[in-house]
């Protein structure tokens, strides 16, 4: 999912869903997983290949469930948190602190609220937007330092996105194998 909105300091509410350069290689892993599953089943029948493939299945379709559910949406109110079990609205009056945690090339703004505790990931479309949205409305005493520096430098995540292209090419492979044995 991408922003449903351009970014817009009048009001009005943003969303950011996560990367479409996620979600692509996602899919492509996903179907083509299950065209794997499909191939071994109606040749083997249920054989080991088959249920590992299926446990693949299985998982990449819940990474997909949640990674395309997955959102936030910021309103001059509060921001929206949605993920897979529902979605929390945390006022700006809710939060407590703003932070940043930089782990190599994943980034998290974190959130300290009166009712727990909440983290946005880089793996959201216009990360660097969310972080400038979130200092303009939470207020300059909530804001850390570490959060400021985030908005600087937004190290953009490619890892997962060439891991998922490489299992694509390894599933394309196995394919080939399968069609052509």
């Amino acid at each position: 999912m991408t922003r449903d909105k351009a970014p817009e300091k009048d009001g009005k509410a943003e969303s950011f869903g996560t990367r479409p350069a996620f979600l692509i290689p996602l899919a492509v892993d996903l179907l083509l997983a299950f065209t794997l599953l499909v191939l071994t089943f109606s040749s083997d029948g249920m054989s080991l290949e088959t249920v590992v493939l299926l446990v693949i299945f299985v998982v990449l379709f819940a990474m997909l469930v949640f990674s395309s559910r997955r959102k936030a949406t910021i309103e001059p109110s509060g921001i929206v948190v949605r993920g897979l079990l529902g979605a929390k609205k945390l006022g700006w009056e809710d939060i407590a602190n703003v932070d940043a945690l930089v782990l190599n090339k994943r980034v998290y703004l974190l959130f300290t609220t009166t009712r727990g505790f909440y983290a946005l990931s880089n793996n959201l479309s216009d990360f660097s937007t969310i972080v400038s949205r979130v200092i303009d409305y939470a207020g300059e005493d909530k804001i850390e330092p570490a959060a400021r520096k985030a908005l600087e430098n937004v190290p953009q995540r490619v890892s997962d996105i060439v891991l998922l292209w490489t299992a694509a090419c390894v599933m394309i492979g196995m394919l080939c194998f399968n069609l052509l044995s």
